[in-house]
Parts: C-alpha cells; structure tokens; sequence
C-alpha cells in the first residue's frame, strides 16, 4: 500500500473504501531498519484506543507539508493500542522506501528529523481479518497470496494473527517474513535480491527453513501454484481466499479463484497496490 506509482494519490485510489471519520493523533517514537527497503516505524498513541483497527487495514498518514495523506500497512496487532496501564498504546507501520511518494519519503528522512514529530492518522480499509462476509466458524482454511515488491510489508503481522486464531493456515507469500505457520516462498531476480533478505534484523534464510515449514521456489508464482493450494473441490467450502497485489496480478488470480468449482465467489477477497 505504500509505493505509489500511478498519478493518483492513495487517498484518491482507496476513495470508496470505509474509513474511520476519527483523526488520531499519534507520535513518532521509534524507527528500526529491517532492511534496506523497508522501515519499520512506532507510533505512539495519544490515548490508548480499544477496538481501533481491524488486522489488515492501513493508517491514512498525514506528514508536515504534504496536504494528502500516504497509505501504509499496520503490521501490529490489534491489542497494541489498548494495553494494560500504565503501558502506551502504538501503531506500527511498514515503510517501503519510495522516493516518488510524497509521505513515504518525508516517514523516509533521516531519523534525527522524523523522531518526536506528531503526527494526524486515520484507519481504513476493508481487506480485513477474520472477513466481514464470512463467521469464523466457518472458517478450516485462509489462504494468502501475495504479490510484488511491498508483499513482504502488508503480511509481516500474519503470524501473530493467524495463528492464533486458525490453525491450520496456508499461505503462499512471495516475500520473507517471520512467520509460524506454512509458508511457500517465490523468490525472483538477482542473487543480490535474495541475500537482500538476510540484511539487518531480518532472520536468515537458511535459519528461517530449518526452523520452520517453509518451502523456497526461485521462480515467480503461477496460478497452478494458487490452484495446487486451494485443494480438491471437496475440501473448498470451508476456505477463504486473500489476493493482494499490482493490478494486473490479482486480477488474474481473482478470476481464476473465484471460477473453480465449489468456491463462493464471495470467499475470495482482493486488495491491489498501485
């Protein structure tokens, strides 16, 4: 959500969606490297706020001298924002490094300029878990496909929410993120690209493989990929699907997912980024 690369502003683009009317003020208490593409940055709360975001919406961000907000990821969990005192509350969000984007190259500045400063933001968004459309009950199987450069940044959260409440859960990412439940991975480009994964806090690789149940094909995700995933059609009505990524991308894996046999039309959710 947070690379901007069409003429249209975030706020423009996302124009439909619900949003909070509410504005919050936040601080910027803490920015921490987790590579060379990406930041991620605490926000602290005003006031703790209970209920204030579902897991997958994102903060309208309003920086000093940009009139229109960006749109970035929060990667915390829900129960951040509403501790036990005399705890504070936080957002934390996923920065992508994005030169061309106005509020991400301000959040992008060095950290002795953005530190401190308060800011306005407003929650929105309705690619959300669990879904609106579907009870959790009915619920055996989530799958999460997710495309594109910023892929890593919109699922850093799913291990603390997913699995905490469904198990199992299958996910096919295309980028590295810590995770406790089945990961498939399609890694592209260089070599650099892929040692680009070790840098900073980030867990190694390697580490994360032998650790974990994660499978590593060095090639792009295909829609048999997708289908592989989705199972036989016996075992579909319980499943949900959630689709993110450039344009082009979900809408193709869209339309495939929601063409097979035995899966609700209304089970297979999308998200784009521009």
């Amino acid at each position: 959500m947070s690379t901007i690369r069409s003429k249209a502003s975030h706020e423009e683009r996302t124009a439909s969606e619900p949003r909070d009317p509410n504005l919050h003020r936040v601080r910027i208490d803490r920015i921490k490297d987790v590579n060379s593409t990406t930041k991620l940055i605490k926000l602290s709360l005003k006031e703790n706020k209970q209920n204030m975001f579902l897991p997958g919406q994102w903060l309208d961000v309003f920086v000093p001298g940009t009139p229109k907000a960006g749109g970035f990821t929060i990667t915390s969990e829900p129960a951040r924002t509403s501790p036990k005192p005399p705890q504070t509350g936080f957002l934390e969000l996923a920065i992508q490094k994005s030169p061309n984007n106005p509020p991400a190259a301000w959040l992008w500045r060095p950290v002795d300029e953005t530190r401190g400063t308060e800011l306005n933001v407003r929650v929105g968004g309705s690619f959300v878990w669990p879904p609106s459309n579907v009870p959790l009950e009915d619920i055996d199987r989530a799958i999460f496909i997710a495309g594109g450069a910023s892929a890593g940044e919109r699922i850093l959260f799913l291990d603390r929410l997913i699995s905490a409440t469904l198990s199992p859960a299958q996910s096919m990412l295309v980028d590295h993120v810590p995770s406790e439940f089945r990961l498939k991975l399609f890694l592209t480009g260089q070599t650099s690209n892929v040692e680009q994964l070790n840098d900073g806090d980030s867990k190694p690789l390697r580490q994360q493989m032998e650790r974990e149940a994660v499978d590593v094909a060095f090639r792009r995700l295909t829609v048999n990929d997708a289908l592989d995933v989705l199972g036989p059609e016996q075992n579909r009505a319980k499943t949900v699907c959630y689709v993110c990524g450039p344009p082009a991308m979900t809408d193709e894996y869209v339309k495939v997912l929601r063409e097979q046999k035995g899966m609700d039309e209304g089970r297979v959710m999308c998200e784009k980024w521009w």
